[in-house]
């Protein structure tokens, strides 16, 4: 039996270039997070529906405002608000640097946002590293996205080998 892989390139326009930068995740630093781009891609009925997929991109700053890289985003609804039930959403964060790429999951079940509208995000998630390249290979931790705060920030909290 013959086993055929097949490898997806996805390129995103407008996507920035990544910056050279001293920011090393291993450091576990907080980052500032800047030029939020996001799209709703709705899947089936109309309104907010099972399928229902958020993606986008955020740009990673330093401290003194330069790029560090790119975290790229996205999320899918598996389970709509109801009465008794919060959204449950899932999702994959990938962070790209000059180092290397860090790769997330998350699962979050949340009674305070709104899937539907862009501008009401959760407060913190907290992602999952599940691997990286480069500097990052092996590396295991989470990263915490806060969306909601007034300077909206990653931070890192990883084991580097």
């Amino acid at each position: 039996m013959r086993t055929l892989m097949i490898a997806v390139i996805m390129v995103i326009p407008g996507a920035p270039a990544l910056a050279q930068s001293d920011i090393n995740f291993c450091d576990n630093p907080t980052l500032p997070l800047s030029d939020r781009m996001a799209e709703h891609i709705a899947h089936g009925a109309e309104g907010l529906s099972v399928g229902d997929r958020r993606v986008g991109r955020m740009t990673l700053r330093t401290s003194d405002g330069a790029e560090a890289g790119v975290m790229f985003f996205q999320s899918q609804m598996l389970r709509e608000p109801a009465a008794a039930q919060a959204h449950f959403v899932t999702g994959q964060n990938t962070f790209v640097t000059d180092r290397g790429t860090i790769f997330t999951l998350y699962a979050q079940e949340s009674p305070d946002q709104d899937y539907g509208d862009a501008d009401h995000r959760p407060h913190a998630l907290e992602l999952a590293v599940i691997g990286g390249t480069g500097l990052y290979a092996d590396a295991r931790g989470t990263i915490t996205v806060a969306p909601r705060a007034e300077r909206p920030s990653v931070t890192v909290s990883l084991t580097c080998p």
